[in-house]
């Protein structure tokens, strides 16, 4: 299936800003990794505070949330004393806009 950029680009409302965060964990304090994990993604059914501002991971150590929630998340970062980077993105909902479009 080829995709054609009019598609893609038709709708405005189909595209939202995200902050991508890519975290480095120091390696010397395997406990302290272990818990910034459980409390990034969740453990034992309770939701992470990844999810809980409506974001979601997209690769180890690579997760992406609504750019309006990226303060509370430096935040966290903060005070964990962990390193990341962050980068400002829009994306586009492709799927959307293919199925829309199948009919």
């Amino acid at each position: 299936m080829v995709l054609k950029p009019a598609v893609i680009h038709k709708k405005t409302s189909d595209t939202r800003e995200q902050a991508i965060f890519i975290y480095h964990l120091p390696s010397k304090d395997k406990s302290k990794r272990v818990r910034f994990v459980y409390a990034m993604k969740g453990r034992d059914g309770e939701e992470g505070i990844v999810k809980s501002y409506k974001g979601e991971f997209i690769a180890p150590a690579c997760f992406m949330v609504p750019w309006d929630k990226s303060d509370a998340i430096k935040e966290v970062f903060g005070s964990w004393g962990v390193g990341y980077r962050m980068m400002r993105v829009r994306v586009i909902e492709i799927f959307k806009a293919l199925t829309k479009n199948r009919k």
